[in-house]
């Protein structure tokens, strides 16, 4: 089981730039665009979910892989564990043409470094979770008034995370050691 860092970092902030945290690293963010599936053949829902991810939050999301794996080295029976926590869905009519190919055709996952103009889908979701199990972590949620049809993302694989992780750690470093 490899370790992570802990460095104590905490951060709240919202808007443009580059706002510098508590123990002087600077908050590097990345935006992963994940595809999502309604479970129903009746119903469309949304066809992804962005997350906003920093370096506090990669290194939270890969804990809770490893606290996962944990639990499942002593109880053979454990699946996964479930926060309360939102996304922002997308839909088709707000997702551009190279994104749609791409989350669609090719890639379960794609990375910006800068947050695309996208419009959050007019569906309301109810129940939304994040779920977390040995391998990674997914996003799920009911859309509102039908019928508990379930939406869920792609799962976002422990590897994909530390390497996110590592980017963002990089990138808060070298921002600090500019000018």
């Amino acid at each position: 089981m490899s370790e992570l860092p802990r460095k104590g970092l905490a951060a709240a902030w919202v808007g443009e730039g580059w706002p510098t945290l508590s123990a002087g690293l600077v908050r590097a963010v990345k935006y992963v665009l994940i595809r999502a599936n309604t479970l129903s053949e009746h119903q469309e829902g949304p066809v992804a979910a962005m997350i906003e991810v920093d370096y506090v939050m990669a290194q939270r999301l890969l804990r809770l892989v490893e606290r996962c794996r944990l639990i499942k080295d002593r109880d053979p029976d454990f699946v996964r564990m479930e926060f309360w926590e939102s996304v922002t869905w997308i839909d088709f009519s707000s997702m551009p043409d190279e994104f749609e190919e791409a989350i669609l055709e090719r890639s379960e996952v794609i990375t910006l470094s800068t947050a695309p103009e996208l419009t959050p889908a007019d569906t309301r979701m109810d129940c939304e979770r994040l779920s977390v199990n040995v391998s990674g972590v997914n996003w799920t949620g009911y859309i509102k008034h039908a019928d508990n049809t379930t939406v869920e993302t792609e799962e976002v694989s422990f590897d994909f995370l530390r390497g996110l992780y590592t980017d963002l750690e990089q990138l808060s470093h070298e921002t600090t050691e500019k000018p």
